[in-house]
């Protein structure tokens, strides 16, 4: 049985998708799966074929989410489409990873997958298709949105972690089983709705390394490597969907995501060793994070690294000057608010002072920062929003 799986325009084109790659890396062993970044071979495209204005805007994040299916089918790019349709549509199973900023794309995709091989299995995940979000929309899409019955274009859904949940789905496929009754796969059956329930968790600990080495990084623009040392968050924001989406937090041990480091070390041949750190906080774990700074110092590693760490009383001078010599070179927080007012009613558990006194350690230790707003949030006040600029500007 032949499987792809497809992570589709829009996205960064600093480094390969980290979904596709570590479910390819859980399947491994067992099946044998192609993963394929259109979103690098697109951008490439536009490149070569001088899409220039139109490749500017939708890489630097203007009108993304504004593309709608008749977007695609100018500026030259249904023949990148249908060369990959083309492609594709020779697999037995082809999985897309699904955004809001790669939904369009890969929608307009799917259909010309199912035109040349109706019998291909498109089965879709990622964030876009949680039952909180478009996952119901998505099981319902049409092959044809013009022709009345038209048949689903998307045979099936996988919820949550795709490493435990995608894997059983291609046993049971394999052995010629009922895929649909796995755990965590959302299915429609003569127009009902279906969800198993079973939801289980990953032992991070437990999964393969991803390989990135399958990846072209050559054609990356700074050829930097993503590796996931925890997913969830400590925090539970009122506008955030971290904790519904991931259950609950969990990280990997420092040797772990050492061990991995060096793995992507040897196997990617990359002179630069450039890092991001993609947990949605990298210091949810205090005592993991400076286990893991000691190990990059002890060993010698030589890498360059960034994340996005939350503001927390644990993140002194010390501990962001011991970051730089491990090879950090910028964190990104979530601030969101200068208003301690506001900043109670997200849940957020910090002060514009305490945020302050981290973002000036943090400069101290020659770590770059950035930091996240939110304007607009329902009970903010002009009042509030002064606040906010007060902080930027001191």
């Amino acid at each position: 049985m032949r499987v792809a799986l497809v992570f589709c325009p829009f996205g960064s084109v600093e480094q390969p998708p980290t979904g596709i790659t570590c479910v390819a890396a859980a399947l491994a062993s067992v099946h044998a799966v192609d993963c394929f970044d259109l979103n690098i071979e697109f951008h490439a495209y536009c490149v070569e074929h001088r899409i220039g204005l139109f490749a500017k805007r939708i890489f630097e994040g203007e009108d993304v989410l504004a593309l709608k299916d008749l977007a695609l089918e100018g500026h030259g790019i249904p023949a990148f489409l249908d060369g990959w349709a083309d492609q594709l549509a020779g697999y037995d199973v082809v999985g897309f990873s699904l955004y809001n900023a790669t939904y369009n794309f890969s929608k307009t995709l799917m259909r010309r997958i199912k035109v040349r091989n109706p019998k291909s299995v498109v089965i879709c995940g990622g964030p876009f298709c949680e039952l909180n979000c478009f996952g119901k929309e998505i099981s319902r899409l049409p092959l044809d949105p013009q022709a009345p019955g038209s048949p689903l274009l998307v045979d099936g859904t996988v919820l949550g972690e795709g490493e435990i949940t995608f894997r059983k789905v291609l046993d049971a496929m394999a052995a010629g089983g009922d895929w649909r009754a796995i755990p965590n796969v959302l299915t429609i059956d003569r127009g009902e709705l279906h969800v198993n329930d079973g939801y289980e968790l990953c032992n991070l600990n437990g999964l393969p390394f991803p390989d990135y080495s399958r990846y072209p990084l050559s054609k990356y623009s700074q050829s930097i490597i993503p590796v996931v040392g925890s997913r969830g968050c400590i925090n539970r924001c009122c506008y955030c969907g971290e904790q519904p989406y991931w259950k609950k937090y969990r990280f990997r041990s420092a040797e772990n995501i050492c061990a991995e480091i060096d793995h992507h070390i040897r196997t990617t041949g990359l002179s630069l060793r450039h890092f991001h750190l993609c947990d949605s906080l990298i210091n949810g774990n205090m005592k993991e994070l400076e286990r893991l700074l000691d190990l990059i110092i002890e060993k010698n590693l030589g890498i360059i690294w960034y994340g996005m760490a939350a503001i927390r009383k644990e993140m002194t001078f010390e501990v962001l000057d011991k970051m730089k010599r491990a090879g950090c070179l910028q964190l990104n927080y979530g601030i969101e608010s200068g208003s301690a007012k506001v900043l109670r009613d997200m849940r957020r558990r910090l002060t514009p002072d305490l945020a302050a006194r981290v973002l000036a350690d943090t400069k101290r230790a020659g770590i770059r920062a950035g930091a996240c707003w939110i304007v607009g949030f329902p009970t903010e006040t002009e009042e509030d929003f002064a606040l906010t600029l007060r902080f930027l500007s001191d």
